[in-house]
Order: structure tokens, then C-alpha cells, then sequence
């Protein structure tokens, strides 16, 4: 069962993050913005079902898991991220290359906190 559910929510991850791939495309390499929103939005994600789901309404594991590991393992991308960071050192972007590894990072870190905090005023 587990293995079956957290392959239904990885899947529909992955579609969600080629969804973003394809309405923010990225052809002049301004910025990697489809990687950076489907990261910040996995990050609140994870950190919302981690309370919400394993610590406020006890569901069984599984699908807390198949939610966390599948569906926002499947919408983030940390490759994606280190391969765009990359791409944009290598057209000279430096500054570009670093404020995105930077922004991505602190807010990912806090979207996981917020997620976490909003969580935790449901009863």
C-alpha cells in the first residue's frame, strides 16, 4: 500500500512541477522561476502535512508519508535546482546564480516554518 500511494503522489508531483515547467518557461534564462516556486511551494507543503497530518489528525502513516515523500519529493527538484544554478554561473550570471541559490534556500527554510507554524493553530 505504501509503495502504491506514494508512487499516485509522486506522479501527480511530478505532473505539478512540469505544469510549472511549462506556464513559466524559461528560454532567456532571466531567472529559474518554475524551480524556485515549485521549491518554496513543496517546502510549505512538507512542513504543513508534517504537523498537520502526522501530529494533529494521526492519520496513518502512510498517507502522511505518501504526501511528503511522494508528492513533494516529486514536485521539488534539487537537481533541477544545483543544474540551474550551474547553467546560470555558466552564462555569467553570477549574481543571478547566487541570489537564487540564496532566495531558494532562506525561503525554502522559512516556507517550511510557516507551513509548520500554520499547522499547528489547527485543533
Amino acid at each position: 500500500m505504501n509503495v502504491v500511494l506514494i508512487s499516485i503522489f509522486g506522479v501527480l508531483g511530478v505532473l505539478t512541477r512540469y505544469s510549472a515547467d511549462i506556464i513559466w518557461e524559461n528560454k532567456n534564462h532571466i531567472f529559474p522561476v518554475a524551480t524556485f516556486t515549485v521549491n518554496t511551494i513543496g517546502c510549505f507543503i512538507a512542513g504543513f502535512a508534517y504537523v498537520l497530518l502526522s501530529k494533529k489528525l494521526l492519520i496513518p502513516e502512510h498517507y502522511s508519508k505518501a504526501i511528503i515523500i511522494g508528492f513533494c519529493g516529486g514536485i521539488t527538484t534539487f537537481s533541477g535546482y544545483c543544474l540551474q544554478s550551474l547553467n546560470l554561473m555558466q552564462y555569467g550570471d553570477i549574481l543571478k546564480s547566487f541570489t537564487f541559490m540564496v532566495l531558494s534556500l532562506a525561503i525554502g527554510l522559512a516556507m517550511i516554518l510557516i507551513g509548520i507554524k500554520s499547522a499547528s493553530y489547527i485543533s
